[in-house]
């Protein structure tokens, strides 16, 4: 514990460091904190921390932190600030899990590069569309230190070397507690730790140690899982947690399913195409794949270089386990993973940066050098940011419009109705293409011209499901229309407009009762749509409004 205080101030003390990074996060997250959007699951937040759906879905930890902390009504600027302070603290702790690998190699230039890589990495700003950030940050810090417990472990025998890996685990189990996608940034995070002290001293990278150690992973993730389990159960008993709202949870069962039966083979490749799609042919329109790919580059030119120069394939195995780890929740969820559940990304990149600075610092052209990773660097970063901020400027507008909608649809019922009405909504809902224009590309464009060349000779249907009127989409899980979802939420059509109007002052009701919905939905086929004359009407006492 002294030498992590001591390894914390001696970062904190570094001017430079605290300096730009603070100014990158003001820069990626100033607007976020300052210009709350309500969106999905916002109007849920007391069903998912206070009734404990949370912890149905096996995120337990976020769910006991608000029985400490309390976060159960939706107020965004504390959240905000709360969840970027954390997030700071655990990307020091990350740069000091690497400053115990590589020492002086790395100078604190290259440490703050890797720091304001990290936190400016724009998947990120998917989950901070979401109300507490489905826990993100506190499954940083948590992972942080669970890798950090990892590497103290390697040379330890005995008691310590098993209090080490116990640490490890138990941290591992807070961040699964957060988000399940935290075992691959664990994963990740030892390949990492094995890559780069191979770098500091040949003698310290074998092929039984990798495999030792991918074992010894392997074992700390089941029992992770194992104590996820358990305290899953414990809570549900404690808190009598039980919900009348569906949960999704994909099980072993149906996983094995999806692979064992007759197209198992056929499923597992169509997996493969559309990870393809998603994570390295989008680079071609959306710069945080781009950099993705560019990072993959750089660890597969290291690899090669350091194979070649120290006579081991060791590094390339490595390598081969930085592309594969991140598709194996590919596997488990049937589809490629959402960007926003890549918690590995913003590490993997920032190890990158820190790669191409070891690079670029080499004796040979260091006096150059540092000036041409000090541009990349840069230029790297403010696009970062910059697309950050893109994320939730677009949020705030699409909040901005759809408050519109509902609270003039509130004020009319409210006018002809009165207050307390019951309403029913039906219909369809789309979300303006001006809205979410910037995540979409023409057919005609030689962008889309480039992905189809890409894409055609593997499987030239494979682009279709990201096919709309207004061409073809490339980032679908960074923007979300709250009435699109709010349509048909929780198998509830329309609840969630209550619960939305209600945090805006206007008080409705709603119903629950299928054959009286099945009902709305018929007496509504042949009425207008929202918000033309008739679209909001009567039915035997109940309003319908028709989108």
């Amino acid at each position: 514990m002294r030498q992590l205080k001591e390894d914390i101030s001696f970062f904190l003390h570094q001017k430079m460091f605290v300096v730009i990074l603070a100014l990158t996060a003001l820069g990626s997250y100033g607007f976020a904190v300052t210009h709350e959007s309500i969106g999905i699951d916002d109007t849920m937040v007391d069903v998912y921390l206070n009734d404990g759906i949370e912890v149905l879905m096996g995120r337990w930890t976020i769910y006991l932190i608000n029985k400490l902390f309390y976060l159960g009504e939706f107020m965004p600027h504390i959240t905000e600030i709360g969840g970027v302070m954390i997030l700071l603290l655990s990307v020091v702790l990350y740069c000091i899990l690497l400053r115990r690998i590589l020492g002086e190699k790395i100078g604190i230039g290259g440490y703050t590069a890797f720091a304001c890589a990290f936190i400016s990495q724009p998947f990120l700003g998917g989950l901070y569309l979401y109300y507490y950030h489905s826990g993100m940050d506190v499954g940083y810090l948590a992972l942080a230190l669970s890798l950090l417990f990892l590497l103290e472990s390697f040379g330890r025998k005995g008691k310590k070397y098993f209090a080490y890996l116990t640490g490890s685990m138990l941290g591992l189990w807070i961040a699964v507690g957060c988000y399940e996608s935290f075992i691959i940034l664990y994963i990740m995070g030892l390949i990492m730790i094995l890559f780069f002290r191979g770098m500091t001293d040949q003698n310290k990278l074998t092929f039984k140690l990798i495999f030792q150690k991918l074992a010894l992973c392997a074992g700390l993730i089941v029992g992770c899982l194992v104590l996820r389990a358990v305290i899953q159960k414990v809570l549900i008993a404690i808190f009598s947690i039980q919900s009348e709202y569906s949960v999704e949870s994909r099980a072993l069962t149906a996983c094995l399913e999806f692979f064992s039966d007759g197209n198992g083979l056929q499923n597992a490749f169509m997996l493969i195409k559309k990870y393809w799609l998603q994570y390295f042919v989008n680079a071609v329109v959306y710069f945080p794949v781009l950099v993705y790919v560019m990072s993959m580059v750089v660890f597969a030119v290291a690899a090669g270089v350091l194979t070649v120069k120290r006579k081991t394939g060791c590094y390339l195995l490595l390598f081969l386990g930085m592309m594969t780890t991140p598709f194996l929740l590919t596997l488990v969820e049937m589809m490629p993973p959402l960007y926003r559940t890549c918690q590995f990304m913003p590490f993997f990149i920032g190890c990158a940066v820190l790669l191409f600075y070891l690079v670029c610092n080499h004796k040979r052209w260091k006096k150059y050098g540092c000036v041409v990773f000090g541009f990349v660097a840069a230029m790297l970063i403010w696009n970062q940011a910059y697309e950050m901020n893109r994320i939730f400027y677009m949020d705030y507008k699409r909040y901005q419009y759809e408050k519109e909608v509902l609270t003039d649809i509130a004020k009319e019922v409210t006018q002809k109705y009165g207050r307390g009405s019951t309403v029913i909504f039906t219909g369809h809902y789309s979300s303006p293409y001006e809205l979410a224009d910037y995540y979409y590309i023409d057919y005609s464009s030689k962008e889309f011209g480039l992905i189809c060349r890409l894409t055609d000779w593997l499987d030239p249907h494979l682009k279709e499901k990201y096919y709309s009127p207004y061409g073809y989409t490339f980032a679908f899980d960074m923007y979300h229309s709250m009435i699109e979802w709010g349509m048909y939420a929780f198998e509830y059509p329309g609840r969630e407009f209550v619960n939305f109007l209600r945090m805006h002052g206007y008080s409705l009701q709603t119903v629950y009762e299928e054959a009286l919905i099945q009902k709305a939905d018929i007496y509504s086929e042949n009425l207008p749509n929202w918000p033309e004359e008739g679209s909001v009407t009567e039915m035997d006492g109940y309003v319908i409004v028709h989108f």
